[in-house]
């Protein structure tokens, strides 16, 4: 029985993620064949998730911002699958998502 090479594919949209109320939640869809984890450091929203296998939506779940400030944070999302290209070892693959919250 001979099996196709299968390609790794790792993709995070949407890369930018604004929200325009004082409270809400957003969506982030994983689109992978990996594993992957979530890291984020904000006391003003939660995930649903942080890691998982295959693709996934995970959702923000943003608290009600009691000041008059705009909020701002980032979320990592990231594979720690290693593989080997040209005999170098890649460890991680890496998108940044900049979440802003802009309360109207």
């Amino acid at each position: 029985i001979m099996q196709d090479d299968i390609t790794d594919y790792f993709e995070v949209r949407p890369q930018i993620l604004s929200i325009n109320s004082k409270f809400g939640y957003a969506n982030i869809n994983i689109a992978t064949n990996l594993n992957w984890n979530v890291e984020y450091n904000s006391d003003w929203f939660v995930l649903n998730k942080t890691q998982g296998v295959n693709s996934a939506n995970v959702i923000v779940i943003v608290s009600e911002n009691l000041t008059n400030n705009d909020r701002s944070s980032e979320i990592r999302v990231f594979n720690d699958t290693s593989f080997e290209v040209n005999n170098l070892t890649d460890l991680v693959r890496l998108q940044n998502i900049l979440v802003d919250l802009k309360d109207k």
